[in-house]
Parts: structure tokens; C-alpha cells; sequence
């Protein structure tokens, strides 16, 4: 079944499953909608589309929609607004959003970097006053893609206390790598607190608690009920550092990386209510060939690469897999079947599109 060509079809009683144009076309209706010029709608949508095909739900349509919906509503990324290179020096560029979204500054950034590592052979990019931009990988991948070296991070909202503390200090901090490799790159996206975007979007839709010791609240309780933590709000709670100080130390090293040379609000001057348009972001690309032959960076990516297949799985049911396989195998599969689509999600997205005064399309199937 071509994704472009079919809209949805119904498996299973609730089970649905949307073609990838078909979520695309939706998730650019809805942001023109909400206020979004064309190239932010379009590039805002790339973005969910490809991580729905990926298999990252937690960042795909039904989850993010809502939110660059939010952002197109206070004024972000209408028409005429564009992210430009404010400052440059040899192999470095500044970019700052000029109020278009955060995918699209982000997009601007990384095409900065990747232009000066292919003179230069090492290209660095920061983004200040951005929106939230989605998953990292979407940014590293297409250096990757092209045969370079990509590396991404950066900070977001007060929501992850340090390790041993109670209080939000950073956000969920995220970190990502991709490496050109045969048959895909292998990348890396890693956020650096306990709390998975996906563990709550499971949560939403079925009801399961949330993993022990993930989430508390301010007063240090922990809370594994996704009901209550709707109810008091988000804000009300903090995430716990992943591999407590380890997590900790990353998420430091991602807000200097980030904030610090981008000279935005740092940590706890992040706050929920401030974080459209004052993020920042930091992406490195290089190119193996400066450091010698890239023939020599693809053989040792090949043996790297052959030596983690060959080993001896803990399952023999569940071989050994490199960082990345996992979603383009997925992607291949959604290509071909579609994207599933969880009604109690999808119904939830709706109720939050409302309440934002944006009127939901149709439903694609409807």
C-alpha cells in the first residue's frame, strides 16, 4: 500500500493507520490555520511526518501537532518572519530565529555548519531565541546523510532537577550524533533525564503508570499517575537526571553548549511560560575527509558496524542492532502500511487544537 496514495485503512476495530502524504497534508492545514506562513507550515510538518515514520510517536503528528499550533497562535513563524545568520567567523555562524519556528531556524543552523565543514572541514552552528524544535535526529541526520559527521544539543524548559535535588534546573537537555554508514547512518538521540516523551504518550493512551521514580512532584513525591499530573500540571513537577549525576553532567555540558555560547536565558530563567523563542541550540558537522582519507572513517564505521551485529545477544530472539536500524526499519514498514494512529490520542489532539481556537479539519478517513 503506497503511503502517498492511500489515505487510511482500519485494522482491527480502533487500530488506523494514515498514509504519510495524507498526515502531512493534515499537519499543514492545521498550522496554516493557527497562523503559520507556508515554509514553517511545510517544514514544521517534514518534521512530525518523518519522525511518525520513524516510529517516534513521541514526536510525530498527533504528539506535536498541538504545540507549533500554540506557538503559530502567539505569533511565531507567520509569514514574512525568517531566521537569519546574524554573526560569522571562519568556521563558525551564529543564527538567530527572527520569530519563525524552531524547526526552521534549526534547519537554517545546521545548513551553516554543514556549508563550512565542507570548506573548512569542521563547521559549528548556534540558533538563539528559537521556539521548541522536535527530535534531534531530524537535524543530524542529513549531514550524516551526505557522508559528514553531525552533532546536536539543546536546552528547553525547567523541568529536570539536579542529581540529589528537588527543583527543576535545565530541561530534558537533549543530545544527538549521526555518523555516515552503509546502509543508514547510525545516530544517536539521546534526551538526558529519566522521563520518555514515550512513556507518557503510552500512559495518555492507555492508562499505564508512568516507570517508578521517573517524575515528582515539588514536594518530592513521586508520581507515576499521568491523570494527576494532568490535573496539577506539568509545571508542578520535576524529571529526574538520567543515570543520576551522569545525566546530570550531560545536561550541564548541553545548557553551555547551547545557552551558554548562544547568550540566552540559562536553566531555571526558562520557564514554562518563557520558552517560546528563547531556547538555543548547538550543532557541530564534520567532515572525515579533513582528518585523512574518508575511506578510512567508512571501513572503521564497516567494522565497528560488524563487529556490534556479530555479537552474542542476551536474546537470541533479539539481535544485537546498532543505534538508528530500529527506525528505518520502522520507516520502511509505515512507508508501505502507513502510520498507526491511536484514536484516544488523536481525540486528545483534537481537544487541544480546540481549545486553542484552532478548528480541526476533517478527520483524514472521515
Amino acid at each position: 500500500m503506497e503511503a502517498g496514495l492511500s489515505v487510511v485503512s482500519r485494522h482491527m476495530g480502533d487500530s488506523l493507520h494514515l498514509g504519510a502524504d495524507s498526515a502531512r497534508g493534515y499537519a499543514e492545514r492545521v498550522l496554516a490555520e493557527a497562523g503559520f506562513g507556508t515554509e514553517d507550515a511545510t517544514i514544521c510538518a517534514d518534521l512530525m511526518v518523518a519522525s511518525s515514520l520513524r516510529g517516534i510517536d513521541s514526536h510525530g503528528v498527533v504528539a506535536l501537532l498541538p504545540m507549533f499550533a500554540e506557538h503559530a497562535k502567539a505569533g511565531v513563524g507567520r509569514e514574512g518572519t525568517t531566521p537569519v545568520v546574524v554573526d560569522q567567523q571562519g568556521a563558525v555562524a551564529v543564527v538567530a530565529g527572527g520569530g519563525s519556528s524552531g524547526p526552521r531556524a534549526a534547519r537554517l543552523a545546521v545548513e551553516a555548519a554543514t556549508e563550512r565543514a565542507r570548506r573548512l572541514g569542521v563547521g559549528v552552528a548556534v540558533a538563539r531565541e528559537i521556539g521548541y524544535f522536535g527530535a534531534l535526529w531530524w537535524c543530524v541526520a542529513p549531514p550524516a546523510e551526505s557522508g559528514l559527521i553531525g552533532v546536536a544539543a539543546c536546552n528547553a524548559m525547567a523541568f529536570v532537577a539536579p542529581h540529589g535535588g528537588r527543583e527543576a534546573l535545565h530541561g530534558t537537555n537533549p543530545i544527538a550524533f549521526a555518523f555516515p554508514n552503509e546502509p543508514e547512518p547510525l545516530i544517536v538521540d539521546m534526551r538526558t533525564n529519566t522521563l520518555r516523551m514515550g512513556d507518557v504518550w503510552r500512559s495518555a493512551a492507555t492508562g499505564e503508570p508512568l516507570p517508578d521514580g521517573a517524575v515528582r512532584l515539588e514536594d518530592g513525591t513521586p508520581v507515576t499517575d499521568f491523570a494527576k499530573l494532568e490535573s496539577v500540571g506539568w509545571e508542578s513537577a520535576v524529571s529526574m537526571p538520567a543515570a543520576g549525576v551522569k545525566g546530570y553532567g550531560l545536561a550541564l555540558a548541553v545548557d553551555l553548549l547551547s545557552a551558554g555560547l548562544a547568550g540566552t536565558p540559562i536553566g531555571r530563567e526558562i520557564a514554562w511560560a518563557t520558552e517560546q523563542q528563547t531556547l538555543a541550540a548547538f550543532f557541530l558537522v564534520l567532515d572525515p575527509a579533513a582528518f585523512g582519507p574518508a575511506e578510512r572513517f567508512s571501513d572503521a564505521a564497516a567494522r565497528l558496524s560488524e563487529q556490534a551485529h556479530a555479537t552474542t545477544p542476551i536474546d537470541p530472539a533479539s539481535p544485537v542492532r546498532l543505534p538508528g536500524e530500529r527506525g528505518a526499519a520502522e520507516r520502511e514498514r509505515r512507508l508501505a502500511g502507513g502510520i498507526p494512529i491511536d484514536l484516544v490520542l488523536w481525540e486528545r489532539m483534537e481537544r487541544r487544537l480546540g481549545d486553542l481556537g484552532v478548528e480541526p479539519p476533517p478527520r483524514p478517513w472521515s
